[in-house]
């Protein structure tokens, strides 16, 4: 598993307003060490994106 989730019973996800979630793992990719959660959540913050170039 990535180091992200490797070797743990729980994983929490804390936003920037302080409140928690548990999420379902849905994907890890162990070369790029990255995990992929899923939180069920209503009024989450939003990010801003833009395309480049």
């Amino acid at each position: 598993m990535s180091n992200a989730v490797a070797n743990v019973d729980e994983v929490t996800v804390q936003i920037t307003n302080k409140r928690e979630f548990k999420p379902r793992i849905l994907g890890i990719d162990k070369p790029f060490d990255v995990a992929v959660l899923k939180i069920e959540a209503q009024n989450l913050p939003t990010v801003k994106m833009r395309e480049l170039g």
